[in-house]
Parts: C-alpha cells; sequence; structure tokens
C-alpha cells in the first residue's frame, strides 16, 4: 500500500509515479505550456522519465520548477527518485537540480539551491509531498520562517538558511539546505 492506495505493480508492470510519489500532480495530465528544459539531449537516457515529467509553476520572470521522475537501471525500470528541476528564465533548457529517493521525498521533499555567484540573489526551491502546508525556515543567528506551500512549491531567498522543518502527513523532518555552488 502507496500512500492510502494499493499498488498493483509487477517486474513487468512497475508502479506509476503517482503510485509511488506522493504528489498528486504526477497523476494529472500535462501542462500545455511548452517546457524546453525537457528536450535537453541525454535528460532521457540517463533515466528521467520525460513522459511523467510535470510542470509545476512557472514565476513572473518566466523560471520553471519542474518534478521529473527518474527509473533505476535499464534492467530494473523501477522509479528510484524524483528529480526537482529550476530552469533560468532568459535559458529555459538550463537550470538546476537536484533528487531524492522515493522515500525521501514522500517523508519531506526536495530541495534545490539556485546560486548565481551573489549570496544576496541565492534562492531554494522545494517541491514537498501532498498534505504539505507550509515550512519553517531556519536561518543562522535568524528568526525562523513560516512560509506557504502553493502548488506543491515552495520558493524563498536563502538568506542565510540553514535548514528546513517540514509538517507532513507523517509527522515533522528537518531537511538541511545547501548553500549552492561553494559548499
Amino acid at each position: 500500500m502507496l500512500g492510502g492506495k494499493t499498488s498493483t505493480a509487477t517486474a513487468e508492470d512497475p508502479a506509476s509515479p503517482a503510485e509511488l510519489f506522493h504528489l498528486s500532480a504526477l497523476a494529472a495530465p500535462p501542462s500545455d505550456q511548452p517546457v524546453p528544459f525537457l528536450e535537453r539531449e541525454g535528460l532521457q537516457e540517463s533515466g528521467h522519465d520525460i513522459a511523467s515529467a510535470r510542470l509545476l509553476a512557472t514565476d513572473s520572470a518566466g523560471s520553471q520548477v519542474i518534478a521529473i521522475p527518474r527509473l533505476g537501471s535499464s534492467s530494473e525500470p523501477v522509479y528510484q527518485q524524483l528529480c526537482s528541476v529550476v530552469t533560468e528564465a532568459d535559458q529555459p533548457t538550463a537550470g538546476a537540480g537536484a533528487c531524492a529517493s522515493t522515500a525521501e521525498f514522500n517523508e519531506g521533499g526536495v530541495f534545490v539551491t539556485l546560486s548565481r555567484g551573489n549570496p544576496d540573489t541565492d534562492e531554494v526551491v522545494g517541491i514537498l509531498p501532498d498534505g504539505v502546508a507550509s515550512v519553517v525556515v531556519h536561518s543562522s543567528g535568524k528568526a525562523t520562517r513560516t512560509l506557504d506551500v502553493r502548488d506543491s512549491v515552495v520558493r524563498f531567498k536563502h538568506d542565510g538558511a540553514t535548514s528546513v522543518t517540514i509538517a507532513g502527513p507523517k509527522g515533522s523532518v528537518e531537511r538541511p539546505i545547501a548553500r549552492g555552488l561553494d559548499e
């Protein structure tokens, strides 16, 4: 039983991403909005399931947040990870990404730190499992911030963030936040 659903997966017919990952957007039809990042060469060959990828959000500048399920090896076609990609608004085929195992994602999501070489503009973007309404951001020497999750996505200025606490369906979990390229 996965996320309240009984899996009908077999070795010949692996579970779908919507059955494994607690992210209802994966069961929704694909967006009509173009997602240029998914046209990158080598993405599918590295195990990313382009057909199951879903656009979750687009900010006012045009940066996209994409959830992409990732398979194990070709000899083991089972979804192993959920990857988060955040594209650059001015280069929609470029971006930053991170992946989390099925268990890690379902417990506390997946976070990407966008480092642009200037700590004042660094951002953190997270894709959260269904049922998470807010996250608490912890920063060194600063007050905590509570942020709302919208359409399974949270996006915030890094501003010295060291970790986030996610209150999910199975309780609270704390996830560390990387500083970016300099860590």
